[in-house]
């Protein structure tokens, strides 16, 4: 017994509706040849099953005849541990560019180098004060000094004030990262629930699983994570300790984090992304630079006030206090209010003593404050003198916003990379899709051939088989 005498016919019927389906493929990958996010598809083929003879007859027949071709699926070209790998660099990128960013603010809040900065304003303090030593009587001298000391007071205040700004600028996003993530998480477990359900009816949801990814993409950017996926589809993402944040067992599918999570996860289970840089700027680095700029306000305030204290005014009196001994920060460094010298510039204590009324005027107490305490170096500040702090404090920052720069450029260079590697397999090549066409386009036509020589084969078989002459 042989096979069906239209089996030939549909064997090419499957190899139409194979290629047709291969077209199809090879259109919509095309088609989205620039849409972000997409992953190239191509349709899986396989032999059909084999026809066979068990008859009797077995022995003496072909034992088995292909039957063409069929369609397994329809395959997206992904490979999870390069994702792995972009998402990573992704995340390295994004806490360097944002250190970049919030680092180059920190930098405009010092104002450095420029007419406006500390730096300008220590050498005029000190110069004033020189002019007052060489000038004693002189009530301009006097004035520019008190001028002066209130500029370097205000200075401390605005960089403090700058770079307070810069800190809660990260604290602001810090806050908003809560909300980025929460929505993307929540985003993925809708598309879980679809993805298991395309599953579950036989389907291979491509375009569900690109919205996914490329929503994990930007995940990776925000902070680091790691998942996993069922083999019903969907993906559960875990946060360190904090535990999953997308979970297909719990209801809806994600939970929710919190600033406090965000807090408690920095800096053990933070290594990348934005929010690490941004806890970064606003635990460590920030208030790093902050602690440095009060160090050296408190230690000016204390050794300037000595000074002056240990002098005579122009009257005859005791110095006072230059600056507010009771500040706390260099947010509120000013003038000493009891005994402004603003108001009365005579306070200023100039003089190293005073025999009696009338006596002579000299500068002797401000030398010392412009030879000694300006000169000598500071036990709190590292043996440093004022300006020698404040300059390395400065280096250092300039040299953190350097390493930044560079690190970045690396980043862009291993993103660059990995995106590469990614796209080899994954993105959308013109040249290869046109290629396919042309390649699925003669197959079918070669198939449509084949059913219309078993066509006309069938049309002698039917109509013209017995019919004498013919």
């Amino acid at each position: 017994m042989y096979k069906s005498t239209f089996m030939g016919l549909n064997t090419a019927l499957r190899g139409v509706l194979a290629q047709q389906a291969a077209l199809d493929t090879t259109g919509h990958n095309i088609s989205n040849i620039e849409t972000t996010g997409y992953t190239r598809q191509r349709a899986e083929m396989r032999a059909s099953q084999a026809w066979s003879n068990p008859s009797a007859f077995t022995q003496t027949s072909p034992g088995q005849i292909g039957t063409g071709v069929e369609v397994l699926s329809i395959e997206r070209l992904r490979d999870q541990y390069i994702d792995q790998n972009v998402r990573q660099q992704l995340g390295g990128q994004a806490a360097n560019q944002t250190l970049v960013d919030q680092l180059g603010q920190v930098q405009a809040a010092f104002q450095e180098p420029s007419t406006n900065g500390l730096s300008k304003l220590l050498t005029e303090f000190f110069s004033a004060a020189d002019e007052v030593a060489k000038n004693p009587q002189e009530s301009g001298a006097r004035q520019g000094f008190a001028s002066a000391a209130e500029a370097l007071a205000r200075g401390f205040n605005q960089v403090s004030a700058d770079l307070n700004n810069v800190m809660l600028q990260s604290d602001a996003r810090l806050n908003d990262t809560v909300g980025e993530i929460n929505g993307i998480t929540s985003r993925i477990a809708a598309l879980n629930t679809d993805v298991k359900r395309a599953i579950e009816h036989g389907h291979q949801p491509n375009d569900l699983l690109d919205a996914r990814d490329l929503l994990m993409d930007d995940l990776s950017k925000i902070t680091n994570y790691t998942s996993t996926t069922a083999a019903d589809g969907q993906v559960t993402i875990t946060f360190g300790t904090f535990g999953n944040i997308v979970d297909p067992t719990v209801a809806g599918g994600s939970t929710p984090v919190t600033r406090a999570d965000l807090d408690a996860a920095f800096p053990a289970d933070m290594t990348s992304g934005r929010a690490f840089a941004d806890q970064q700027l606003f635990v460590n680095i920030i208030p790093g630079y902050l602690a440095q700029l009060d160090a050296l306000a408190t230690e000016i305030v204390v050794q300037v006030n000595a000074t002056n204290a240990a002098g005579f005014t122009a009257t005859g009196a005791a110095g006072g206090n230059i600056f507010d001994p009771l500040f706390t920060s260099a947010a509120a460094m000013s003038l000493d209010g009891a005994n402004s010298i603003m108001l009365d510039p005579r306070r200023i204590a100039a003089a190293d003593s005073w025999g009696g009324t009338g006596e002579p005027l000299n500068g002797n107490n401000f030398i010392n404050l412009v030879n000694t305490v300006r000169g000598a170096g500071n036990g709190p500040l590292g043996g440093q003198t004022f300006e020698q702090y404040y300059s390395s404090l400065v280096t250092a920052l300039g040299s953190q916003a350097q390493a930044a720069e560079r690190n970045v450029a690396n980043a862009d260079v291993l993103v660059d990379m990995a995106v590469g590697r990614r796209d080899q397999v994954s993105g959308v090549s013109m040249d290869e899709e046109m290629s396919n066409m042309l390649r699925f386009q003669h197959a079918y036509n070669a198939s449509a051939r084949v059913m219309s020589t078993m066509d006309e084969l069938l049309d002698v078989l039917i109509n013209r088989t017995g019919r004498v002459g013919l």
